[in-house]
């Protein structure tokens, strides 16, 4: 029998899945450091540190 193996399970689509897989979480790594970076540079010019009772010197 000539059967067509499912898409899932071709090794094309494999690595293509992988592929993606792998760009996405590289672009969600350097999403995660700008965020974290805008993160810091807003809790710096706030004026006060979270947690701390006294307040910081405005940016």
């Amino acid at each position: 029998m000539n059967e067509r193996m499912h898409w899932l399970v071709r090794p094309r689509t494999i690595r293509l899945l992988w592929t993606l897989f792998v760009v996405v979480l590289a672009l969600m790594v350097v999403a995660g450091a700008f965020v974290e970076e805008a993160t810091r540079e807003s809790r710096a010019c706030s004026g006060s540190a979270p947690g701390s009772g006294s307040p910081r010197a405005p940016c």
